[in-house]
C-alpha cells in the first residue's frame, strides 16, 4: 500500500501552524483517562494513518484548536457534513494529570494530594473552557501527532 493510501481510509487533519496532525475521525463514546490512553497505544501498535507516534493531546494544543475556533478544522468538518455544534456537550481529555499545572488553580488549597494524581485536564469544545475532571470519568479523546 502506498503511502497516501492510508489517508484514503482514515480523516486526519494538519495544523499549518503548529505542525501537528489531528485525528478527525473521533469515537462517539466515552474514555476514562487509562482506557484513552490504551485506547491510543492499541491505535500506535496497529499503525493508525499509517503511524504509531499518536498521543492524548495537552490542554494546550487543545485550547489552541478550540479557542481560536481554527478556520481549517472548521472546514475539514462541514465537508464531511458535520456541524462543530454538535459537540457542544463533549469535553475532551488532555494528557495532562492536574499536578502537571497546579499553578492554572485559583483554590488549590482546597485540592487534596491524591487530586493531583487522580484527576486529569480537559477542555469543554463549546467554550475552549479547560477544567478537570477524575481520571475515571467517561470523556471523548483526540489523538494527536507532530508532523514534521
Amino acid at each position: 500500500m502506498a503511502f497516501w493510501d492510508f489517508f484514503k481510509t482514515v480523516d486526519v487533519w494538519v495544523d499549518k501552524h503548529t505542525n501537528l496532525m489531528w485525528q478527525l475521525d473521533i469515537e462517539n463514546r466515552g474514555f476514562s483517562w487509562n482506557e484513552a490512553n490504551e485506547y491510543i497505544v492499541q491505535k500506535n501498535l496497529d499503525k493508525y494513518a499509517g503511524f504509531s507516534d499518536w498521543r492524548l493531546a495537552t490542554i494546550e494544543e487543545l485550547e489552541n484548536v478550540y479557542r481560536y475556533k481554527n478556520l481549517d478544522i472548521a472546514w475539514k468538518y462541514k465537508k464531511k457534513g458535520i456541524n462543530i455544534n454538535d459537540f457542544s456537550q463533549a469535553f475532551y481529555w488532555s494528557s495532562n494529570l492536574l499536578e502537571e499545572r497546579k499553578n492554572k488553580i485559583i483554590d488549590s488549597d482546597s485540592l487534596v494530594d491524591i487530586d493531583m494524581k487522580n484527576k486529569a485536564w480537559n477542555i469543554c469544545v463549546m467554550n475552549a473552557m479547560a477544567g478537570f475532571d477524575d481520571i475515571m470519568d467517561k470523556q471523548r479523546i483526540r489523538m494527536v501527532r507532530d508532523s514534521f
